[in-house]
Parts: structure tokens; sequence; C-alpha cells
């Protein structure tokens, strides 16, 4: 480990005959070694009874920065002579090794070879992985019978001269391909040629959308499905299997194919792995574009286990809510004063001073003409929009597909706010004859978007958190009663929910012609219920307090079902039982509900459990 193999050299490191159980590298810097610029091999692995041995976390054919080329003459790794069961790279970025400026990146040969593993590695590029450093021929070359052998998962081999990966000759079987990205190589991603892996043939795609690839495939094979630009499989986005008749579907899990091509390959029963298949262009909207990670119908988990686990969820968390709440909205109430004087007392004034200030500016509204109103209302809609544009991470902050993401968010909170007054002003019009809509602007839904992208970006939660983005009209007269709040209340949120579940589901029967329309129709859908979701908790400022108040069969019936969808659709679309609780938006909010909790338990233990043993005492 650490050392630099020196230049000119014939073999950089030689595991020879017998050599059991080595490591090469390791997973610091300091355990680093720069094995490059030899006559022959950097790291040769080969001869009777060569096992185990393990190379991670070297710099193979560069400098020790790993972006500039000083490569071994031949092969960066080669492995010969019945070399068995050893690995170069791994799991984790710190085996990662680097096997770049070689003329061969990786050389498997010789009949016996094999049960060999590379995974994680980067053949082709520099140290980042994004910028080219090919080898002169093949990322990876295999043949004269070696195999099997396995090619992943986790490698990128790119910017090769010849092919990412070649295999040769008829008795080169069962070396198995899996989970890799290859891309941007000079001929082929992958090469199968005088009978290597049985020249087995690559998937025919027939059918292919936004979320859902079919096509035929050789019997109960393994297909794997990639996004790239042009023909071989820069994103791994999954894999799928054939069946008997050899037909095979993929519906991504949540979101859709990063694109704009997809491509496939086939691995049969014997390990041996086919080519990429022809690509197929994806019908990607061009002015719209929806948030990471949406789920449309289609892609909606009837997993039983998936189902119970969200339905186990739900109950638990409105159960919870609806217990806690109790306590805290009545401790609360009836301990205003005590609450506002004690913490009043701990917090320094200044702080409160500013509290109050900035308070004071975000609960003003602006009353203007109708006219004004529909223009600064607009205006609001479009800067939130905007904020909420970088919930997508990965697109640049001035390019043609942020602007699609605002035009999608803008136009879906135009139809979700007039949603949300339309359907309360039929309520209040039913229950208060008299109801008069008022044009006031209500500012604090900028800073409510800031706070949503904020969270959402610092939990890597997507699609994100969306609430901010609606609310701009006043209704009068405000109901008092607990009857018409509550029936109100019911009858907008339920409208909301139902109306976005309708257009969600509507989604799937959208002609080609309207592709333009999905990403509106489900981001539409993905406000309606984070609306519902959060005015439905049973707090004093929310519509679910009306409706707890009112009736809490209701309000339980009515939290339960939007939960189970908050859930199933945007935390945890797929994942079951311990699985679930890995998610971190499951995390997450199972982590808010027992700060709830807490906050609850540490009022109670400060005002009614004090204040009573006091008046007890005195």
């Amino acid at each position: 480990s650490g050392a630099f193999a020196v230049p000119n050299g014939n073999v950089g490191v030689n595991l020879g005959n017998g050599t059991q159980n080595n490591l090469i590298g390791g997973h610091t810097a300091a355990e680093r070694n720069i094995i490059s610029g030899n006559r022959n091999y950097g790291v040769h692995i080969g001869g009777n009874e060569v096992m185990y041995n393990l190379v991670i976390g070297n710099y193979i054919g560069t400098d020790s920065t790993g972006s500039k080329a000083v490569g071994n003459r031949t092969h960066g790794v080669a492995f010969g002579a019945s070399a068995q069961n050893n690995r170069v790279g791994g799991e984790t970025p710190s085996e990662r090794n680097i096997i770049s400026g070689n003329r061969n990146g990786v050389r498997i040969d010789y009949p016996g070879t094999m049960n060999n593993t590379i995974s994680g590695n980067h053949i082709g590029t520099d140290v980042t992985g994004t910028k080219a450093l090919g080898n002169d021929e093949f990322g990876v070359i295999i043949y004269g019978g070696a195999g099997p052998n396995i090619i992943g998962p986790g490698n990128i081999i790119a910017y090769n001269g010849v092919s990412g990966v070649g295999v040769n000759n008829p008795d080169t079987l069962g070396n198995t391909l899996t989970s890799n990205a290859i891309y941007d190589n000079g001929e082929k991603g992958v090469n199968n040629w005088d009978g290597g892996n049985a020249e087995l043939a690559p998937p025919m795609i027939t059918y292919v959308d936004t979320r859902v690839i079919r096509g035929t495939a050789s019997v109960n094979s393994t297909v794997e499905v990639f996004s790239d630009e042009v023909d071989q499989g820069r994103v791994f986005e999954g894999k799928t299997n054939a069946d008997n008749e050899g037909n095979f579907e993929f519906r991504m899990p949540v979101g859709t194919f990063t694109g704009p091509n997809v491509t496939t390959t086939a691995t049969d029963a014997p390990g041996n792995t086919s080519e990429f298949s022809l690509s197929e262009s994806l019908p990607t909207p061009i002015i719209t574009r929806e948030l990471p990670n949406i789920v449309s119908p289609m892609q909606v988990s009837v997993e039983p286990k998936v189902v119970g686990t969200n339905l186990g969820l739900a109950l638990f968390s409105v159960l919870f809510f609806g217990f806690t709440s109790t306590f805290f909205n009545s401790i609360v109430e009836d301990y205003r004063d005590e609450i506002i004087g004690t913490f009043g007392n701990i917090i320094p004034r200044p702080i409160v001073y500013s509290i109050n200030r900035i308070s004071l500016l975000f609960r003003q509204t602006s009353r203007l003409t109708w006219h004004r109103f529909i223009f600064v209302w607009f205006i609001v809609l479009l800067i939130t929009a905007i904020i909420e544009s970088f919930l997508d991470p990965d697109i640049g902050i001035v390019s043609p597909e942020r602007v699609g993401i605002i035009i999608t968010l803008f136009i879906s909170a135009i139809v979700v706010s007039a949603l949300v007054l339309s359907s309360d002003l039929l309520a209040r019009r039913h229950l208060a004859p008299n109801t008069k809509a008022e044009t006031k602007v209500q500012w604090i839904g900028i800073a409510i978007a800031v706070a949503c992208v904020l969270l959402s970006r610092a939990l890597d939660f997507k699609p994100g958190y969306l609430y901010g983005i609606v609310g701009a009209i006043y209704l009068t007269p405000k109901l008092i009663d607990t009857i018409s709040s509550g029936k109100r209340a019911v009858f907008v949120l339920m409208t909301i929910f139902v109306g976005g579940l309708l257009v969600w589901i509507a989604s799937v029967f959208l002609p080609d012609s309207l592709t333009e329309l999905e990403p509106i129709f489900l981001t539409i859908f993905l406000l309606c219920l984070q609306v519902a979701f959060f005015e439905l908790f049973p707090l004093a400022v929310t519509e679910g307090c009306d409706i707890w108040s009112w009736r809490r069969g209701v309000w339980f019936v009515i939290f339960f079902a939007v939960f189970f969808c908050f859930y199933h659709f945007l935390l945890n679309p797929n994942a079951s039982e311990v699985q679930a609780l890995q998610q971190n938006g499951v995390q997450t909010l199972i982590i808010l509900i027992a700060v709830f909790g807490l906050a609850t338990f540490i009022l109670w233990l400060l005002f009614p459990f004090r204040l009573q043993r006091k008046s007890v005492g005195e």
C-alpha cells in the first residue's frame, strides 16, 4: 500500500502462482498505489491457485491526481492462467480503482480464469468519473476461454477507444455485465464477437413511454434497462425478467426515464450478457417538465406487503396525532397567558422584537382591485414557482429544463388555487349566503416556498414539499360555529383531495399528442395531496381542527385516507416493513411526529402538571 510502481518496469504488481488473500491498496489516500507507466501490466493476477486477492483504491494508469494519463503499455489490470475469485474494486467509493490511460483497462484471459469480479471502478475516466481519460482500446476485454466472471455493479466504463466491454472467442462464456454505466466508447458499448458470450441476441424494444418499456428477449433472461444520449448505457435504470415466451415489461418505480433514449441488455441463465439493443427515443415533454420521483398511477405498487406497511404507518400516524393534538390544543388554549409569559422571559428581548417584526411583515396583505389582484396574484405564483423549481437539484440554474419546471409549477398552482377558491366559495355561500370575496394577496406564501425548498433539499426529499405555492384570496364572513366550520372544511379538503386524485388518474389516459400535459396533471395531484395533508393536521391554525371539533370520526376517516396516499404515493411507494423505515421521507415524518409528541409532553410538564402541583402545595 501507498507505493509508486516505478515507471518503465515490466509489471507494477505481480500476483503469481499460489498468491492468495493479498490486499493491494486500501481505503485511504495513504494506502493508495499509483501503478502507472510500466512496459507491460500495471497489475498482473495470474497463475495456479491465485485466489481471493483484493485490489482497491488504486490509480492504475494515471498520475497521483487521477487526472492525467501515465498509462501502462498493455493492460491496467491483467487476469490470466486460472486466476479465480479475485476482486478489483468494490461497493464503496474508497474501494474504487481508477483504471485509465492504458492500452486496455482490464484484460481477462485463459481458460479457468473465472469468478473474478470487477466492480465500482472508473475505467476510462478521471477520478471524478466525468472527464475522458480513456484506455486506447477496450475498457474491459475478455477472451481466450475465460469465464464466468462478473463486470459490475457500479463500474463507469466510458471514453475508451474501441469498446467499453469486449468478449471474444466461442469458449469465452458466462461473463455477466450488470448495473454498470457504459457510454461514449468509440465503437460499441458492449461488443460480443466470434462467439463470445454465445453472441446472445440483444433484446428488442417494442414499446416505450416516459415510464414503461416493453419488448422481447431470450426466454427467462434478465433484462437491464438503461438511458443514454445515443445507443449505449449511461444511466442504469433497473432490471426485470423475460417470461417463458420471452416477453418483458419494466416500469420505473418512481419518476421517468432519464432519456433521451433507452437501451437494454439481456443476461441468460448461464450468465452470458448480450450487446446493447437498438435504442428507442422517449416521448419526453419539451415545454413542461415534472419534478423528480413523482409517481404516476401506473407506478403505484400493489404488493400486499407495501400496501400493508403504508396502511400501518398511516394508522399509527393518525392515531398518534389525534391523541397528542387533543392535549396540545387544550394546553395552548387553557394556558395561553402562562406560555407567553414563560417563553417571553426566556427568549432575549431583541430576538422577540425581531420575530414580531418579521411576523408582522409576513402577515401583511395587500388589498387590490380585481384587475390588479389577478396580476399580482399571478406574479406571486410565478415567483413561488421559480423558487420551488430548485427542488430539482440536477438541472442548471439557467436551462430549458428549469423553464419547463417553472411553467409546470406555475400552471399547476393556478389550477389548484382556483380549485381551493371555488370549493371554499361554494361551501361558504351554502352555509352563509352573504359570503364575499376580498381581493387580498398573502405574501407569506413566498417565505413558505423558500422554507419548503430548503427543507426538501436538506432532507434530500424528492419530489419535495410544495405547500407554500397556493392561497391568495380571503373569503368573509368567517364561520365561527363548530358545525358550519366543520362542514365547510370537509367539503373544501375533500374537493381538493378527490379533484387532485381524479386529475392524477386521468393522466394515464392522455393521448400521445398531449404528452406535454402529463407533468402538469401529476403536479396538480402532488399539490392537492399536500394541501389536504397539511391542512388536516388537527392544530388550532388548520382546517383539520375545525373537522376535529365537529366530528372526530369524520376527521379520522379523511385523514387516514390522505395519510395513506401521502405515504404510498410520496414517501414510500415501493418498500415494505423494515425497508420502509429506511426511506428518508418516512424517517423525517416519524422524527417530526416524535418531536411533536415530545413538545406536547414538555408543555404538559411545564404548565398543567407543574401549576396543578403548585396549586395543591399552596
